[in-house]
Parts: C-alpha cells; structure tokens; sequence
C-alpha cells in the first residue's frame, strides 16, 4: 500500500512543478518607445487645451450673458430716467407756484394780522349806542399806522380810531353816552366834547363831536388762525 504525502502551499506561492512565467522583453527600439510616448503625452496635452477652450467658451458665454443682462438694465434705467425727465418737466412750474401761493399767503397774513376790522359789526354797535333823538352826520375810521406818534401823550392808542358828530334835538346826557361807549367791548378812550348849540330854520339842535379808540380785540384775525386757509 502507498502512501500519498499531500503539501500545503502558501499562498501566492509557486506550487511545485508549475510552470514558471515568461519573462517579458520590450524588443521595440528606442526611438518608437520614445515616439509612443511623445503621442501619449500629446494626446494628453490636446485633451487639456480643448478642455480649456471648452472652459474658455463657457466663461466667455457666461460673460457675454450678464453683460447683455446689464446693458438691458441700463437701458429700462436710462428709458425710465428719461421718463421722469420728462414728467418733471411736466411740473416745473408746480414749485414756482406752491413758492409764490406761499409768499401771498404770508403776506396776506402779515398784512391783516394788525389790521383787518370787521367794520359792519362795530359800526352798528356805535349806531345802537345813540342815545334817543341823535343821529349821525359824520363817521370816520381811521387805520393805526405803527409809527404814529400820539398826539396826545395820555391817549390810550388801539389798532383803529373812530372819529364822529352826532345831531341831538335835546341837550345830550354826554356822560351816560360815553358810559354806553365805553361799555362796548372793543372800545376804548371814548372821548366827547360838550355840545354846541345850532339854530337852523328857527329849529334849535346839538352838535356832538367825539373819538374813540378800537383796540385789538376787534381784530378779526381770518388769515392767521391755526389752520386758516
């Protein structure tokens, strides 16, 4: 009987009687490996300048897109600006206007505000206080100017003056008159000097002539109120 001895071969070990492998052997000259690797490295070289054309190509389309992009913008921009131009040219005047409307209104108000009197009202509080059987021959406003200077230094000035004459059939109580002036709001330095006797056709009368003051309480003040217009 035989006996079969069988070994264990490690591994990437050449089993026993394998056959052992060629050796390989470049037999091509030199100057063909050297050519080869010339075409090989060519090769390489043209794949990278058409992948930088192709980058290239791509840059400058990118490029070519946003200055397109731009220059639209710049065109709506420059379509609109010249739009407004031509809507403020439209209201060129609208300023000059508001400009002017406000120096009038300025000096309407610095016009007014020391002098405007409502005159019907304070006339017809003078005509009421007229004592019984009087009537006015003469009544003459007279406007304050700033820089009148008083002739009489005890006088009380106001923004306006009354000057009048009144007719009376009968001795006038001038003292109860003034009293009535007086108690007028707005009226101030009632001043009456006594009356003179007049004859006219055998009809005797009294003559009245007297003064008094506006003061500012009458002033009407429209234009510079708060919220005046």
């Amino acid at each position: 009987m035989s006996t079969t001895t069988l070994r264990r071969t490690k591994p990437g070990a050449t089993p026993p009687h394998a056959p052992l492998p060629l050796a390989q052997v470049n037999l091509l000259p030199q100057h063909v490996r050297d050519a080869r690797k010339v075409r090989a490295v060519r090769r390489l070289l043209g794949l990278g300048l058409i992948g930088l054309l192709a980058l290239g190509a791509v840059s400058y389309g990118a490029v070519m897109y946003e200055g397109h992009d731009a220059q639209e913008q710049l065109t709506t921009a420059q379509t609109e600006s010249a739009r407004l131009a031509t809507e403020e040219a439209k209201y060129a005047e609208v300023p000059q206007v508001k400009a002017k409307a406000a120096q009038v209104k300025a000096a309407r108000v610095a016009a007014t505000t020391q002098t405007e009197i409502l005159w019907q009202p304070v006339l017809a509080s003078f005509t009421a206080s007229l004592p019984s059987g009087t009537t006015v021959q003469t009544l003459t406003s007279k406007l304050t100017e700033p820089t009148t200077t008083k002739a009489d230094p005890l006088a009380v000035a106001g923004v306006a003056s009354l000057q009048f004459t009144a007719r009376s059939d009968t001795v006038p109580d001038v003292a109860a008159w003034m009293d009535s002036l007086a108690a007028i709001p707005g009226f101030t330095d009632v001043r009456i000097s006594a009356a003179t006797q007049t004859d006219d056709k055998g009809r005797t009368s009294y003559d009245v002539q007297g003064t008094l003051q506006l003061s500012d309480a009458l002033l009407a003040h429209r234009f510079d109120k708060a919220g005046s217009k």
